[in-house]
């Protein structure tokens, strides 16, 4: 499937993104492990309170963490959103 790239080759040359429009539309955001660790942390000792709106899981973060940074709250709740409606969409 993949060809070896010689230094001369571009993304245009190349075979492996031949049938997308955009070769980068199946790939997400990476997030840091500290975000990945402290959400999933607190999915397992509080996972009842969390839901499906972003602003109550921003609460929740608030109420459990001394995270001071505004932003690092938002990722956080962010990644607690996405997870609790993967899950929900799993059960159905």
């Amino acid at each position: 499937m993949w060809s070896k790239t010689t230094i001369g080759d571009t993304v245009e040359n190349q075979n492996i993104f031949k049938n997308r429009t955009n070769p980068w539309e199946d790939m997400g955001r990476i997030k840091l492990q500290l975000v990945k660790r402290t959400t999933n942390n607190l999915m397992k000792e509080h996972k009842d309170e969390f839901k499906k709106d972003f602003s109550e899981n921003k609460k929740v973060v608030n109420r459990y963490t001394d995270v001071s940074n505004r932003k690092l709250r938002n990722i956080i709740a962010g990644y607690a959103t996405k997870l609790m409606k993967k899950e929900s969409s799993q059960e159905q």
